[in-house]
């Protein structure tokens, strides 16, 4: 499985396995990995050209689809169908896009190609080679041993942002490779700046709701948490 087989959002969410093997169950537990989805997808279309920017928003160029049936489903629900050229705020966009049906979408599509595979209620990589191309080949740019390509710079971009990076092999050596990171996230354009900014967001609202929890116990923690998400 080539890079050019995989979307850049495919990318990020085998990127975000806890993997241990093809035998084991894997997990996705990294926190922000929705919001990465959500960016992913709206680099697509940037690129694309359905979605431009324009003072500190983005204005929508006609229907929003990246070509995959269920992304591009979830994806009709976010459209402003008032008024479809409307600016409207990058981060606020992304957090109404980062949620557990979309990432649940790009899971689904990556089993229907067997590079994952789901029993009694687990998943699992039948693919890990798959994986361990994407790794390989982020561990090579980030290192600056060979010259990074438009996706390549942003998964590396959206991966840092979205904390997706922790815990692979090279994980330790990042605080050393903040310049090429860096680098890497201006040749992805606006979005990623975006992505930091809904991450940082995000980490706030998860504070003040841990504060509710301890303060005010479990179900006003729950109350808040769904205002937030409103």
């Amino acid at each position: 499985m080539s890079r050019t087989d995989l979307t850049l959002y495919e990318q990020l969410v085998l990127l975000a396995l806890e993997s241990t093997g093809a035998e084991y169950p894997v997990t996705i537990k990294k926190k922000y990995l929705e919001i990465g989805v959500a960016g992913a997808i709206l680099f697509l279309l940037v690129r694309s050209g359905r979605v431009t920017f324009q003072r500190g928003g983005y204005q929508v160029r006609g229907q929003l689809s990246v070509g995959d049936a269920e992304v591009d489903d979830f994806l009709k629900g976010l459209e402003n169908k008032a008024d479809p050229f409307k600016p409207l705020r990058i981060g606020r966009w992304l957090q109404r896009a980062a949620k557990p049906k979309l990432k649940n979408a790009v899971v689904s599509g990556l089993v229907n190609q067997k590079i994952l595979a789901t029993k009694k209620s687990k998943l699992f990589i039948r693919s890990p080679e798959a994986r361990e191309e994407i790794v390989q080949r982020l561990s090579a740019a980030i290192r600056e041993k060979e010259r990074a390509d438009e996706q390549t710079a942003a998964l590396a971009s959206l991966a840092h942002a979205t904390m997706c990076l922790d815990k692979l092999e090279f994980s330790e050596e990042l605080k050393n490779c903040k310049k090429q990171l860096n680098a890497l996230a201006e040749q992805s354009g606006p979005v990623i700046p975006a992505v930091r900014t809904a991450v940082a967001e995000r980490k706030l609202v998860n504070s003040i709701i841990n504060g509710a929890a301890l303060v005010a116990g479990s179900s006003a923690a729950v109350l808040l948490a769904r205002a937030c998400s409103s």
